[in-house]
């Protein structure tokens, strides 16, 4: 996979005196940034332009990196985590610039897109967006960071509501203002054909997704899609700095194979409760593993560490040496390790070659830890699955009471038999 070209381009807003905005797309590494500027001429553009000088100078370390990453969750969070102490690092010396110099409300927010490997890692603060362009459909790949959009979140406002909301435009954080920023780290699978698409608010704001979409179906190249982009824009007679960086991608991997692994990880039950966004911002935490026919994932008695989603493929679930059950794609086994350290009560095994992805405790600490919101939904529908278990084990030994006391009911035998198979390790 690779970036087939990559485009850039900025316009200054009919009302501003300078353009406050600022973007770079880099080569080694594939990386694109775009930087909106605030605080007025001698504010804005400086703190933007803070902003890419400190990547230019970190572009060795990102390209180590990215070169670097695997399918491990440890290299991947590597990726994020780098992105993270980055921008933590322009917020220190956008606020150190605001402060020596005068200038009240400089500030700036940013967007940025490392791919490394078939991933784009994102990061990002404020209200600048990250959007994918794949099959004709655009999405957005960033939440402004805006008071708006926190009312979208609790449903207190539409969608629709937030684009002409004066709301939408109010920021609750920015690099350079107050004292610590909350940067959103995330990562999302690319496939063939995909356009990556980096925009400042003058751009989102101006633009709706479907003109959006016109103008990157339209392109033939990055180049002409920022070109097409930005006419849109002016067309509009737009008073905002408005810029537009494009990366567009070319990959042997397919985009309904790429949409196949998150629609089943989206009806895994664990993560059914996150949004597309969310989910985004999990996938550096989960492992990937391919296992060929007979490879035993875990053991019977092993210590067990690890939630899995079987993404593709079939695996067989013995105990005993009796086969269970047969779990294919979109089947999960393990909540309970999330929580505290248990054994397995079975063994796992491949018998295709299958593609499992899966969640340690470890990774599950450190989401809670950093994702506070998305960790307590995802404790929450664990939780649940822990009480579903505990009322169907109830359930299984009130049937084993009442037979014991000579109470008798038409299945109750079929129950018993059952019972006692799993207690003999016999179940079939």
């Amino acid at each position: 996979m690779h970036v087939e070209d990559a485009a850039y381009k900025s316009i200054k807003g009919r009302d501003q005196v300078f353009n406050e905005d600022a973007t770079i797309v880099l080569g080694v590494p594939p990386l694109a940034v775009v930087a909106d500027g605030m605080g007025g001429p001698g504010a804005g553009n400086v703190a933007s332009s803070i902003a890419l000088v400190a990547f230019q100078e970190r572009a060795a370390g990102l390209a180590r990196l990215a070169r670097q990453a695997d399918s491990s969750s440890r290299a991947r969070l590597a990726v994020g985590r780098e992105l993270e102490r980055l921008i933590e690092h322009i917020h220190e010396q956008v606020a150190h610039s605001a402060r020596t110099g005068d200038r009240f409300g400089m500030g700036t927010t940013l967007v940025t897109a490392l791919i490394a490997g078939s991933r784009a890692h994102l990061a990002h603060v404020g209200a600048a967006r990250a959007y994918l362009f794949r099959d004709s459909k655009l999405r957005a790949l960033t939440e402004d960071h805006t008071v708006g959009m926190v009312r979208v979140r609790q449903e207190l406002m539409s969608p629709g509501e937030y684009r002409t909301s004066p709301l939408s435009r109010r920021l609750y954080q920015a690099l350079g203002t107050g004292s610590d920023v909350d940067v959103d780290v995330a990562e999302v699978a690319l496939a063939d054909g995909d356009w990556l698409l980096l925009c400042s608010d003058g751009v989102h704001t101006t633009l709706d997704d479907e003109t959006i979409g016109r103008c990157l179906s339209r392109a033939s190249d990055a180049e002409e899609a920022c070109a097409l982009l930005l006419a849109a824009v002016q067309a509009t007679g737009g008073t905002d700095d408005a810029t537009v960086a494009v990366q567009r991608i070319v990959s042997d991997v397919p985009p309904d194979l790429v949409d196949e692994i998150a629609n089943v990880l989206s009806d895994t039950s664990l993560f059914k409760g996150l949004s597309e966004t969310e989910r985004s911002w999990i996938a550096p935490y989960l492992d990937h593993e391919e296992l060929v026919p007979g490879q035993v994932l875990f053991s019977e008695g092993d210590e067990a560490d690890a939630f899995f989603v079987v993404i593709d493929g079939l695996v067989s679930i013995t105990k005993g040496g009796t086969p269970l059950v047969d779990v294919g794609a979109g089947g999960s086994f393990g909540e309970l390790c999330l929580a505290r350290p248990v054994r397995r009560s079975a063994t796992v095994t491949a018998t295709e070659e299958t593609l499992v992805f899966g969640l340690s405790r470890e990774r599950f600490h450190e989401a809670l830890a950093r994702r506070p919101a998305v960790g307590s939904k995802l404790l929450l529908t664990a939780l649940d699955h822990v009480g579903i278990r505990l009322r169907d084990l109830t359930d299984r030994l009130a049937v084993v009471e009442a037979l014991a006391n000579g109470e008798r009911h038409p299945g109750d035998q079929t129950v018993l038999e059952a019972i006692t198979r799993a207690v003999q390790g016999k179940l079939g």
